[in-house]
């Protein structure tokens, strides 16, 4: 006795011919004619008649065994192949293949059914195959044939008797489709072709021109699809649509962060909406449709589309509009012209978000008072997306010779915006009152109060310095007695200790801008002492492309400037920004274009930078002096590369940097002119100053130099073998030469110098060295250097920088050590020393 399997169930026979017999006499009577039967009607009937033929009409081999397969069609596309055979099987093979198509075969052993997705419309065949031992035998081949479907079908109005319609499928829609369509009345149709169009989303689109049309006329249409190969089709029912040219009159009346959109029909109708900025916003219903709109940005052009639904037909119409311009972020700044409080400088900054200078025909601020009145123009002006969009500024003076206190004055902004349907003036109304300045120290007195200096005293710290050229020329504390207004440490700190967040908008505190690591760096190290200038080195020219673009790193290397400038304004902390160039400089040969690269970027950045301290001008202020690149003369950095290049670059950097300056609107005493500073590398001259004093003058004597800081790099007792004392005596030359009181009128500063503890040689000849040099420094700083611009030092460094860097020399020229994280893990005796000779008494 064998085993018949049905659908991977078996059922004992005597064999295959009693397997056939039983399905015609036994279980095809029940299924067709026994009323009382349990699978009468049921989808389990069709499956067993269906089975019941191809069992009758396979072909058994000559032993007798037979393989039969069944295909359902469980969706328009989905099919459920089932099988049996009248024998045991060890392995079962699926095959099943389209039209002219490739064979897919799949090991369907142990299991009852098979499941699968097709293409539409497409004619398959499939056949089962088993294995009697070693013999194969092989189903009846069968075929079937997946559904083509209308997924949707729509009609859009058109012009002049036009209408469109568009049907969707799943199957690729073949150019032999046609569309029926005949006025209601009418008994005949007029055919036309579909042409077919792309896929999208899964779905097959063709579109069809009726012609011909009479307006408010019913018509009936149907579709007939063919697929390309004509082995699917698929006929669409009858649907009706009512002929109406669509005249939708759209009216946009916008606010500033919100718009109503009013469209009329020539219909009543309910449920029609707008869409607008990714949202649907639905409108009132009858024939004069209003949608109110909210959550808009002022000064911004908005596309949007009016949906209208008549008779189960959809209208659509699209066009876009503008919303009002807002003047926001406004920010006054007042300053004295001159110490005598006779003239005082007033400067407004607004923005105006969007809206540019070609969207804007009248930008102007009124001012009026008991000092003046008058209509300024705007006198600059900037765009930048971090600090809400365009930024526009006027300033304007009033004299005030009897020095009346707490004037009022009132400034109105006007800007005329042209874009939206009528143009619109909008206004921006406020109040200042005018302050003094009682010690005629260049400081108002309510500026006294904030910085917390004497408003009675023009030096509250009696450093010779006076409170406003502390504050605001030679960044330092008004408050404490500074040996000098320039000192500090070269401090290669990790730049992800400073934020990268948006610098602008939000609360400021301690920990905001920077990490804990460095506030507790400077909190311990730096803050409790004199030493309030950090020299900070940052690369821009990789950042920067030939078309003026910053990429992404180069806008985190500006925002991180920016938030430790934030930072150092709450902190009484001084940036000394250093603006290097490209990585690897070794390898430049005489001809390359570094220099070129070098000024059209460095302008270009600076430019940005600024852009982000718009209305912040005292951040801004902590950068007490850019530098242009690094020890330009120094044979490392630039081996081979012509004098008159390093000239080039020096002069086209400085000016470039101060040009940046003046096209973002940065003016005395507004803003301040950032002193811009060269190093050129001592060392490397060996000590000869002749040789020094060639190359400054080489680039001082440039007509087109922006040169305020010399800034001396020197390791006397490190790289070349000199006494300490020739820094001294360089200094006092440098001052003599090039300082305030000569021709040039150039400030002098050593912007680094320090001792290496590599080697055999102990920390305290560190300390000796630091101790020789403070000595000399300021001594001559006291007995005259002060006059001629002598400004102070920056110590290299703070702290040793990270090991297998350019020599070993200089993983130990820092005066801590610090961890691998940059946090600092022990003092030498160097800072131990210098901590009591720079705190303040």
């Amino acid at each position: 006795m064998r085993d018949m399997c049905i659908c991977g169930k078996k059922i004992a026979v005597n064999n295959t011919k009693g397997a056939v017999e039983k399905m015609r006499t036994d279980v095809l009577p029940k299924v067709s004619g026994d009323a009382g039967s349990w699978v009468v009607g049921t989808d389990a009937a069709s499956e067993l008649t269906n089975m019941g033929e191809q069992m009758i009409t396979s072909t058994s081999g000559s032993s007798g065994y037979t393989v039969w397969l069944y295909a359902r069609l469980t969706g328009a596309t989905t099919v459920e192949f089932t099988w049996g055979m009248n024998f045991e099987t060890w392995k079962i093979v699926l095959s099943y293949w389209p039209q002219g198509g490739s064979t897919t075969t799949v090991d369907v052993t142990g299991k009852s059914s098979y499941t699968v997705t097709l293409a539409a419309g497409k004619t398959y065949y499939a056949k089962a195959s088993a294995w009697w031992e070693a013999q194969r035998i092989d189903s009846t081949t069968i075929t079937f044939t997946t559904q083509m479907q209308i997924l949707s079908i729509w009609v859009n109005y058109g012009t002049d008797g036009k209408a469109q319609v568009t049907v969707a499928a799943n199957a690729p829609i073949g150019t032999n489709s046609r569309c029926y369509y005949k006025e209601h009345t009418s008994s005949s149709y007029t055919s036309v072709g579909i042409t077919p169009g792309q896929c999208v989303a899964g779905a097959y689109y063709g579109y069809a021109t009726l012609s011909g049309l009479q307006e408010k006329c019913t018509y009936d249409y149907y579709v007939k699809l063919y697929t390309p190969d004509g082995q699917g089709t698929v006929t669409s029912g009858t649907k009706s649509f009512q002929y109406l040219t669509p005249n939708i009159d759209i009216t946009w009346t916008p606010d500033k962060t919100s718009a109503d959109i009013t469209w009329t029909t020539p219909y009543s109708t309910t449920n029609d909406y707008v869409s607008i900025n990714g949202k649907t916003v639905y409108a009132t219903s009858g024939t004069t449709h209003t949608a109110h709109v909210t959550n808009l940005v002022p000064a911004t052009q908005y596309s949007f589309t009016v949906h209208s639904f008549y008779g189960g037909l959809e209208l659509t119409k699209s066009d876009s509009g503008y919303t009002k311009m807002q003047i926001s972020a406004i920010s006054v700044r007042r300053e004295l012209v001159d110490v005598s409080n006779t003239k005082i400088m007033v400067k407004v900054w607004w923005c105006t978000g969007n809206a540019g200078p070609s969207d804007i025909s009248t930008n102007q601020i009124t001012y009026s008072s008991l000092l003046g009145s008058s209509t300024t123009p705007i006198q600059g002006q900037y765009y930048s997306h971090d600090v809400g969009g365009y930024w526009y500024y006027a300033q304007f003076s009033l004299t005030n010779p009897a020095r009346m206190k707490n004037v009022v004055v009132s400034i109105t902004i006007t800007c005329t915006y042209i874009r939206t349907p009528n143009p619109t003036t909008e206004t921006f109304s406020m109040a200042i009152t005018t302050y003094l300045d009682d010690d005629c120290d260049g400081l108002f007195n309510e500026e006294e109060a904030y910085y917390g200096t004497n408003p009675g005293k023009a030096d509250t710290d009696s450093d010779g310095w006076s409170d406003y050229q502390e504050v605001y020329i030679y960044p330092s504390n008004p408050k404490e007695v500074n040996p000098f207004p320039y000192f500090g440490f070269t401090w290669h700190f990790r730049w992800e200790w400073v934020g990268i967040t948006h610098p602008y908008w939000g609360s400021v505190d301690n920990n905001f801008f920077v990490s804990s690591d460095f506030q507790y760096i400077w909190d311990t190290y730096f803050y409790p002492t004199h030493a309030r200038t950090i020299r900070c080195d940052i690369r821009f020219v990789d950042y920067v492309d030939d078309n003026g673009n910053i990429n992404d790193d180069g806008w985190r290397q500006i925002y991180r400037v920016v938030n430790l400038c934030r930072w150092a304004k709450y902190h009484a902390a001084n940036i000394y920004l250093v603006l290097k160039g490209y990585e690897d400089w070794n390898v430049f040969d005489p001809n390359c274009h570094y220099d070129q690269d070098y000024i059209y970027r460095v302008k270009i950045f600076v430019k940005n930078l600024i852009g982000l301290f718009w209305v912040d001008v005292d951040a801004y202020n902590r950068i007490v002096a850019y530098q242009v690149d690094n020890e330009m003369n120094h044979w490392y950095h630039h081996k081979n590369w012509p004098v008159d290049r390093q000239k080039a670059l020096l002069v086209g950097g400085s000016h470039a940097i101060r040009e940046a300056e003046i096209e973002m609107g940065i003016s005395k005493p507004i803003w301040r002119h950032t002193p811009i500073c060269i190093n050129p590398s001592y060392d490397w001259m060996q000590g000869d100053y002749g040789s020094l004093r060639n190359y400054l003058k080489m680039i001082l004597d440039d007509a087109n130099s922006r040169v305020d800081i010399i800034g001396l790099d020197y390791y006397p007792a490190t790289w070349v073998d000199l006494p300490v004392d020739t820094l001294k005596q360089t200094v006092e030359s440098l001052c003599k030469e090039f300082g305030l009181q000569s021709g040039y009128r150039k400030y002098i500063l050593v912007a680094e110098t320090g001792f290496s503890t590599w080697g055999y040689r102990p920390d305290e000849h560190q300390r000796n060295y630091y101790q020789q040099v403070s000595f000399l420094l300021k001594n001559y700083y006291y007995s005259g250097g002060k006059e001629k611009g002598f400004l102070g030092v920056l110590w290299y460094e703070f702290s040793s920088m990270d090991s297998n860097w350019l020599t070993p020399h200089e993983d130990y020229f820092g005066i801590t050590v610090r961890n691998d994280d940059g946090t600092i893990c022990r003092t030498k005796c160097t800072w131990d020393w210098l901590k009591d000779e720079l705190t303040p008494s």
